[in-house]
């Protein structure tokens, strides 16, 4: 009877074991740190990091999500993310911004074992950072494709000239070396004469001076611009709609704000990459490589040309459409490549 009841406490204690050990493997989580250098209403690229870390966190119990907005002053992102890092041991931080991979490197001087993933951005040689950067170039040469054929149409308001524009919030490395020659070489393929005329508002927020940016290159004769520009964007839509001219849109699906105005947008897939880079973390995966940067685009699936919306193909003349679609295909299936290096 001893010996029976000695086997019994035996096994009830080895039950609670398990049971513990079981509870623990569950409840474990995988904490991860997103850190918005600047802020997330307006800017699509920050909104699809926010939104597909929320999701993230819906679909994955285990995996707990924090996220803070840096604001717009960037001399303040450095200590922001450092007393981000301090105050909890995440698992890996992911934030976005090519400037980011530098205050990062600074920061993981003093933590050392804290991993940082950092989307729209070319670093290597830090054990503890991974980039991505996405082949801007390839979207730009395109849209600056568009915006030449357009241009030259004979659709309503268009006036004889060689001239297009682009309108950006601030300059960055990865807009001067890759995204601006882009959009030049592709509308000069079309047309070699094509020259840009390029306005800069100065932040990402200033409607009132991208409308008048807007205004002014209008009235310059310019027929189609391109826009990187954040919240101020609405600004060079309200002048480009009210004179019933074009936008070519970067990096995100804009089409339903100005049906008519905006003739082709591009489409950066942050949110499809950002999803995909937790889960690997979350996994282990062997895939993201610390200390090395990836390239990737259109033929990657990380890039695309929005040609499947109805805004496209109900304005967008079709033998415009024609010619963009074949662009695109060329691209997508690897007949033409635009190589990028670092920044």
């Amino acid at each position: 009877m001893k010996y029976l009841s000695c086997i019994i406490s035996f096994l009830l204690l080895f039950s609670i074991s398990c049971s513990n050990s079981s509870n623990e493997n569950i409840e474990k989580k995988f904490s991860v740190g997103v850190f918005i250098p600047g802020v997330t209403s307006g800017n699509p690229t920050y909104e699809m990091l926010n939104n597909a870390a929320l999701d993230i966190a819906k679909e994955y119990p285990n995996i707990e999500i924090k996220i803070l907005e840096a604001g717009y002053n960037q001399s303040q992102w450095e200590q922001k993310l450092t007393s981000f890092v301090a105050q909890k041991n995440f698992d890996i931080v992911i934030t976005s911004n090519p400037a980011m991979p530098e205050i990062c490197n600074n920061i993981s001087k003093n933590f050392k074992n804290q991993k940082f993933i950092v989307t729209d951005s070319y670093y290597e040689g830090n054990s503890q950072i991974a980039t991505y950067m996405f082949n801007q170039y390839e979207q730009s040469f395109i849209l600056g494709y568009a915006a030449a054929l357009i241009s030259k149409s004979d659709m309503k308001n268009i006036v004889d000239t060689k001239k297009i524009g682009f309108i950006v919030s601030q300059e960055f490395p990865l807009l001067s070396k890759y995204i601006i020659p882009g959009y030049i070489e592709g509308a000069q393929s079309v047309d070699k004469d094509i020259e840009l005329d390029y306005r800069v508002i100065g932040n990402w927020y200033d409607v009132n001076k991208a409308l008048g940016l807007a205004e002014s290159m209008i009235k310059n004769n310019v027929n189609v611009t391109a826009v990187i520009a954040g919240s101020a964007s609405v600004g060079v839509i309200e002048a480009f709609k009210d004179a019933s001219k074009y936008i070519v849109f970067n990096d995100t699906d804009e089409y339903v704000k100005a049906p008519g105005t905006i003739l082709l947008c591009g489409q950066l897939e942050q949110y499809k990459l950002v999803k995909q880079l937790i889960i690997e973390a979350f996994n282990n995966s062997s895939n993201i490589e610390y200390g090395k940067a990836k390239i990737i685009g259109m033929k990657d699936g990380y890039l695309d040309i929005l040609t499947d919306s109805k805004y496209y193909s109900n304005y967008m003349p079709k033998d415009i459409q024609i010619k963009i679609e074949a662009l695109v295909a060329d691209i997508k299936n690897g007949n033409i490549i635009f190589e990028m290096n670092e920044l």
